[in-house]
């Protein structure tokens, strides 16, 4: 069985500190996909065609991204400042 599969609560502690680890990593690369993606979304505007008057109503009511708001949300104003 892989570690992705079992319980926190199952693993060594090894295994534990291996696992945070590389979820940590994933996380990182999916957000920094997630941040570019958006980007792309809205220099194409394509949330006007979904019904929202805006990238962040967007993610706000379609992708529901509350909690996470600042962090993918802010991300995204400051890479799209440095374009």
């Amino acid at each position: 069985m892989r570690n992705e599969l079992r319980q926190p609560t199952d693993l060594t502690n090894e295994q534990l500190l291996s696992d945070v680890k590389a979820l940590a990593g994933r996380e990182r690369e999916a957000t920094a996909r997630l941040i570019a993606s958006l980007a792309e979304l809205d220099a194409r505007r394509l949330y006007l065609g979904e019904g929202y008057s805006s990238l962040f109503t967007y993610c706000t009511r379609c992708l529901v991204v509350g909690q996470f708001e600042p962090l993918v949300v802010g991300q995204f104003d400051r890479s799209s400042k440095q374009v």
